[in-house]
């Protein structure tokens, strides 16, 4: 009976030390201020339909000052219309700024990641238009902020 009661004491110390190990090399896996390869600030989601006027465009929202300048969006085209997804800055000038854009062809998701080392502190919106016929829009949309580079 003793032998078992030392064996389970054993067994429960050795499970305890893995999941310290196992937690250390998580933390020390992730850099200052980050947290792995989730984004610092999700800033905008929403789906994205238009039926008749060949464009979207979303309410303005702001990044984060402090939580990088990487800004990344990312759309998910529902039709078979090709789109571009451009991304405005509103904040930097007297009329709205196109900083980045990229094309999303029909059934494709696609995203892009907007750097300037002001980003971080800019207010935004989408603007999605579909430029083979000026037709349907739908899809989701999603921008979130970043400390480094995404990829």
């Amino acid at each position: 009976m003793k032998k078992m009661h030392s064996l389970l004491r054993a067994m429960v110390a050795f499970a305890l030390c893995c999941s310290m190990l196992t937690g250390a090399a998580i933390a020390a896996g992730t850099a200052k201020g980050e947290s792995g390869i989730m984004p610092l600030a999700s800033l905008y989601t929403d789906r994205a339909y238009s039926e008749k006027s060949g464009a979207w465009q979303s309410v303005k929202f702001t990044a984060t000052s402090g939580s990088g300048d990487y800004i990344r969006y990312w759309f998910g085209n529902e039709t078979n219309e090709k789109c571009v997804v451009s991304l405005y800055q509103t904040n930097r000038t007297p009329e709205p700024k196109r900083v980045s854009y990229m094309y999303v062809g029909g059934d494709e998701n696609k995203s892009m990641v907007y750097y300037d080392r002001t980003a971080g502190g800019g207010t935004y919106y989408i603007l999605i238009e579909a430029i083979q016929s000026g037709g349907l829009i739908d899809g989701d949309v999603s921008v979130a902020q970043y400390a480094t580079n995404p990829g």
